[in-house]
């Protein structure tokens, strides 16, 4: 018999609640669920120019929002018609619809100081990360519904959204408690009366995105099944074969789905702890596939999940969350916070995310001023005057917290095939801002980098021969032998220029630490850089960066 690790007896596993009937929506629910969520988008979405394929895809990043469009589109349906996914909700509705409801959505905005919006960010970005996951096992089955997939998926989860706005003291208390390493399901319980999950069926009724005459399926969880599911994993040289209750089991109705999603919940609490792992070998056993590459698997999707989700770098995005450390032991239960009125709820300073989210393990706690979390919150607060500070800033991020010495700026003109270097650090003069000018016709690296806005680059030390080939002089002999990262400075959808980060001629090849570390701070940079140059040129000031 293939060994499961065991459950402490101290923290049982506790199933998904799967009611026969649907639980009524408590007073709270039904009054939290018709108030809009803040938007998670940016202005991106609103470029006059946007197609709807791009739309859609922007929309998986703000579920909330892109359930809102659905069950607006679901109206303009006969009974007995369902809107599939939100590519189908606006090929109904149009674009310029979708735009509309996006423009008044954006009166409320997330943001991290605001009770209950890191909560709210959390929670959605499990539902995500689940989500993600159901969508890629529809498509490498061949579905040809896998966008509905996602969109069905996503509303596992969705009654965390709304409880983290209708009560923002216990869904923070929530949160961090579980990070510490405590069970949402048993705050919950103790709280609310049962787990929150247990009204996400019913949620999906009243939002008018469920039939009542065929209601959403709630397959049947015990912890006898996941157990035995757990047991069968693949981890040998051959797959174990099912005993013939398991496998009718696991063949139930939208049991994947809930499954991809309660192991997003313990990914996210930890993806290092035996509850992880069991639930891999649940899912191993679901799929068939071998342990090793289930995980392989889950890790890999969890980076693809994670892209573009810039506000969830305030609570640590899927992808990040695999470099933390494990939460310390959990400490002896603390008083209930009471139950907050949202309504009368005040603003109250939230830590940055340098505080509030658990460091990677290798990373040592930095005796420096600039870290990567500290230079995004500044970022999102505003808090530099001029572009010189901001690029002060930047050079001493990405030195000290990412060991990135060297770094410059290629930013658009007036000329759209020209790129002008505005600040460089670490060069030693061969790479002058104001002086060095790129033509993209020579620089097909870059111009191919361009094409996409949100693009990045990690060149490998193998790839180094094939960048240099691309640059012109001076950039081409700049390129380390260990690499560098590329990545566009997206305004307003489109890709404004280029940040270039390396370790230097004679460094080791960077890491992909050093790597997801750059992504992190670009879309703040380009965001404040932004503000900065426009507040520059309407006071009609000469552009300042560092040079050398």
């Amino acid at each position: 018999m293939i060994a499961t690790p065991a459950l402490s007896p101290k923290r049982p596993m506790s199933p998904t609640p799967a009611p026969p009937t649907a639980a009524p929506l408590p007073a709270w629910l039904t009054a939290a669920h018709v108030q809009a969520l803040p938007l998670l988008l940016d202005d991106a979405a609103l470029d006059d120019d946007i197609t709807a394929q791009a739309l859609a895809r922007l929309l998986r990043r703000d579920p909330p929002l892109g359930l809102r469009l659905m069950a607006q589109a679901q109206r303009r349906l006969r009974p007995g018609q369902a809107v599939r996914d939100v590519e189908h909700a606006l090929a109904l509705l149009g674009v310029g619809a979708a735009q509309t409801l996006l423009r008044q959505a954006s009166r409320q905005r997330f943001d991290p100081h605001q009770p209950g919006h890191l909560a709210l960010a959390e929670a959605v970005a499990t539902s995500v990360l689940g989500a993600h996951w159901a969508q890629a096992c529809a498509h490498i089955d061949g579905r040809a519904d896998h966008a509905a997939v996602f969109w069905q998926a996503v509303q596992l989860g969705r009654s965390q959204w709304h409880w983290a706005l209708a009560d923002p003291a216990r869904a923070e208390a929530c949160r961090q408690r579980v990070a510490a390493g405590e069970r949402a399901a048993a705050l919950q319980r103790q709280w609310l009366g049962q787990p929150l999950a247990a009204w996400d069926a019913p949620l999906a009724l009243a939002s008018g995105l469920a039939d009542p005459d065929d209601p959403p399926a709630t397959p049947s969880v015990t912890p006898a099944m996941l157990r035995a599911a757990a047991r069968s994993a693949w981890t040998g040289h051959d797959p174990v074969e099912l005993p013939a209750a398991l496998a009718r089991w696991l063949r139930q109705p939208a049991l994947a789905p809930l499954l991809w999603h309660r192991l997003a919940c313990e990914a996210m609490a930890d993806w290092h702890s035996p509850r992880t792992r069991l639930w891999l070998r649940v899912l191993s056993a679901l799929r068939g596939w071998h342990l090793d590459d289930t995980t392989a698997f889950a890790h890999r999707h969890a980076a693809e999940a994670s892209r573009g989700l810039s506000w969830a770098v305030w609570v640590g995005a899927p992808a990040a969350r695999l470099l933390w450390a494990r939460p310390p032991r959990r400490q002896p239960p603390r008083a209930t916070p009471p139950a907050s009125d949202p309504a009368t709820a005040e603003a109250r300073p939230t830590p940055s995310a340098a505080t509030s989210a658990p460091r990677p393990a290798h990373v040592p706690p930095p005796a420096v001023a600039w870290d990567v979390e500290r230079f995004i919150e500044a970022c999102h607060a505003q808090r530099f005057d001029t572009v010189a500070g901001l690029l002060q800033a930047l050079a001493a991020t990405l030195q000290q917290a990412l060991a990135l010495p060297r770094f410059a700026l290629l930013m658009r003109t007036t000329d759209p095939n020209t790129l002008a270097c505005i600040a460089a650090h670490g060069f030693g003069g061969v790479v002058q801002p104001r002086r060095l000018q790129v033509a993209l016709a020579g620089a097909p690296l870059l111009a191919r980098l361009l094409n996409q806005a949100g693009a990045f680059m990690h060149v490998q030390p193998a790839q180094v021969p094939l960048a240099r080939a691309q640059l012109p002089p001076p950039l081409d002999a700049q390129v380390p032998e260990g690499g560098l990262v590329l990545g566009t400075l997206t305004v307003r959808g489109r890709a404004a220029g280029v940040l270039w980060a390396d370790g230097g001629l004679g460094a080791p090849a960077l890491t992909d630490v050093q790597y997801q570390g750059v992504k992190r701070l670009t879309v703040h940079l380009a965001r404040e850089l932004t503000r900065l140059l426009v507040q520059q040129q309407r006071r009609g000031a000469p552009s300042a960066g560092p040079a050398g």
